[in-house]
């Protein structure tokens, strides 16, 4: 059992299609650009979905978000506004946000050098318009790395989402349950039983559930992770 790399291709935005006909209207009712278009390609389908997507400039109502959302802006400018309060909230290329479920509010997309482009990583039910909750009322919250080395745990929900810096290490790596991976600075090299690479910044991993592999880390190794629950 290895690892899977999200291809660097893939978030540059080479070999991405068009969504079928359909396929994601349950995510909003209503489009400032009803003919804008968007395509995405699927880089991994387990307990999370990590999907990368580019988007014509555009602004849609979500309704009630169907699942926590983690989205990484690659390309562009995402702008959120909450229904409950008006809040606005801003996101530059490498920053990085948690929507949470049942969130309300207007996505609006606006192009960088060309169309608005973002990695999204959500749970695998998150197309199923059975399984959509209420709104809830909460808000998006800013996924900042962290100031101090350690774990530091940014959301609790279906899923776990840290944090995690440090110096120098080498460690084995136990996968209990599907995790996602992005590396925000730093080296994170993995070795295998038949396998060993080397990742950097911008790279995204998802490790499978029961990985048994071993890690050496930089003194200025820093990561988003995000951990299946259920």
């Amino acid at each position: 059992m290895n690892w899977i790399e999200v291809s660097r291709a893939a978030l540059n935005g080479d070999g991405l299609e068009p969504y079928v006909a359909g396929e994601i209207t349950n995510l909003f009712d209503w489009a400032e650009n009803p003919a804008g278009s968007s395509a995405h390609l699927m880089a991994h389908r387990g307990r999370f979905l990590v999907d990368i997507v580019t988007i014509e400039a555009n602004a849609v109502h979500q309704p009630s978000k169907p699942g926590d959302e983690i989205v990484v802006v690659l390309e562009g400018k995402l702008q959120l506004t909450d229904d409950a309060d008006g809040r606005q909230q801003n996101f530059a290329p490498g920053e990085a946000v948690l929507i949470p479920a049942g969130w309300a509010g207007l996505y609006r997309v606006i192009p960088g050098d060309g169309d608005f482009r973002e990695l999204a990583i959500v749970p695998h039910d998150y197309f199923d318009e059975a399984a959509a909750p209420p709104p809830s009322g909460l808000s998006p919250r800013r996924l900042d790395p962290p100031p101090t080395a350690g774990q530091h745990e940014l959301h609790n929900g279906r899923y776990h989402v840290t944090a995690l810096a440090g110096r120098t290490a080498r460690h084995p790596v136990d996968v209990p349950s599907e995790m996602v991976v992005r590396i925000l600075s730093g080296k994170l090299s993995l070795y295998g039983a038949d396998r060993a690479a080397e990742y950097h910044p911008g790279d995204v991993l998802v490790l499978p559930a029961g990985l048994a592999a071993e890690a050496v880390t930089s003194d200025d190794y820093c990561a988003l992770i995000a951990r299946w629950i259920g």
